[in-house]
């Protein structure tokens, strides 16, 4: 093959460098079994539970949920939704004593995106509701992931952090993300519900090279070639 046999495929070359690729695929991991449409019991997601190799919603793995508290397994519900640009959960007590009363626990899990998706995870955001305003409760959550966001998910009674949250970085196709809380205060009062939200989004084109060197290259082919005819 010459030098101009080679040319189209120069061209072709140039174009991809200057305006990039996005990947068609993010994810790498198998879809598991869709996640129940009204939800879970905690204790279901738990080792030894019904769906204790976790579930999908769209795009995204949940699974390896792990939790200790003095509130039972049994009695916390758990929502999974999810849209185009995130995934909710929500972790609620249930029962008349529908709180998780004094004492201190966590509850942890995984999230990971599927093969369904060229999506990828951004951001976490999060927090916490108290079932009357004199109880006594602080909370923090942690990911296993780098962020450029850190410490923002922490406070005390039904502390919120959706407007700050924590921005990975780089972007990822698994976190793991641990609520942490401790009810210090006696009586009917406690933590009713913990949210997580997990925002997605497709990473725009990256460039291979710049603009200027992909054409400076494209002349200096071209100048080769016409000095070789």
């Amino acid at each position: 093959m010459n030098l101009r046999t080679i040319l189209p495929y120069v061209g072709i070359a140039v174009s991809t460098a200057v305006l990039g690729t996005s990947p068609a695929q993010a994810g790498t991991a198998t879809p598991l079994p869709s996640c129940p449409m009204l939800g879970s019991l905690l204790s279901d997601l738990l080792p030894g539970g019904s769906q204790e190799a976790g579930c999908s919603v769209g795009d995204k793995n949940f699974y390896d949920f792990q939790y200790t508290g003095v509130k039972s397994a049994d009695s916390i519900a758990v929502a999974i939704g999810g849209g185009a640009s995130n995934h909710t959960l929500n972790f609620t007590g249930l029962g008349a004593t529908n709180y998780w009363s004094q004492g201190g626990g966590m509850l942890s899990y995984k999230a990971e995106v599927n093969t369904n998706s060229s999506n990828f995870i951004y951001k976490l955001t999060g927090g916490m509701t108290t079932s009357l305003s004199g109880t006594s409760a602080t909370g923090d959550i942690i990911t296993s992931q780098p962020t450029v966001a850190g410490g923002a998910c922490s406070g005390t009674v039904s502390f919120d952090c959706t407007a700050s949250g924590y921005l990975y970085s780089p972007i990822t196709t698994m976190v793991g993300v641990t609520n942490e809380f401790q009810v210090s205060s006696g009586g009917a009062t406690g933590i009713t519900q913990i949210s997580n939200t997990i925002y997605q989004k497709v990473p725009g084109p990256l460039p291979v090279m710049g603009a200027a060197a992909a054409f400076g290259f494209s002349r200096k082919l071209r100048r080769t070639i016409r000095a070789a005819s």
